[in-house]
């Protein structure tokens, strides 16, 4: 009777080693699948997000060029003369004469007394409503139109003078060093 009760007992043990196998099989399982799924989700994440680049030292700072305006606010800066250049930047031909722009701009830049310069983008979407087929120079920006690169002079909030075309462009800032 022992026996069989010695045999019923280990029947039973090894039922429950079984289970208790089973068991921990399955929370093996479920921790690998979990691991796996973490796993992808840390890659797709790796690979979808903008890697930082370690030469930035900005530390999280957002740099805002102030140099860079739109349109509709040519005539209200806080200097009391100026120059405002816009132009299409996303035009390939305009290329050339964007790099002779800022050759002459940045030689400007070097005199004592220079003045400010302003840029324009004009093909950003906030510029818009401003591009017409027809120029028309207003200090009435509402009323302002431009159909090309211009350089404006500003003075006491006022349009004092402008340029139109890139070539008028280029002969007046060659010409800055001398007429300042």
């Amino acid at each position: 009777m022992k026996k069989a009760k010695l045999v019923k007992n280990n029947k039973k043990l090894v039922k429950q080693i079984e289970k208790d196998s089973y068991s921990l099989k399955s929370f093996l399982l479920i921790i690998l699948v979990l691991v796996i799924i973490l796993g992808i989700f840390y890659f797709i994440t790796t690979l979808v997000a903008k890697p930082v680049n370690p030469t930035d030292n900005n530390d999280g700072v957002t740099i805002i060029d102030e140099t860079k305006i739109t349109l509709g606010n040519i005539l209200n800066r806080k200097e009391k003369e100026y120059y405002v250049l816009a132009t299409k930047e996303n035009n390939n031909t305009q290329a050339n004469y964007q790099t002779l722009y800022n050759k002459y701009i940045n030689e400007y830049k070097k005199e004592e007394n220079a003045l400010t310069f302003y840029n324009v983008n004009l093909d950003d979407a906030l510029n818009k409503n401003y591009i017409s087929e027809e120029l028309n120079v207003s200090n009435d920006l509402s009323e302002l139109k431009v159909n090309d690169d211009i350089l404006f002079k500003i003075k006491d909030s006022k349009i004092e003078e402008y340029f139109s075309g890139s070539k008028n462009i280029l002969k007046k800032l060659s010409n800055l060093k001398e007429s300042e």
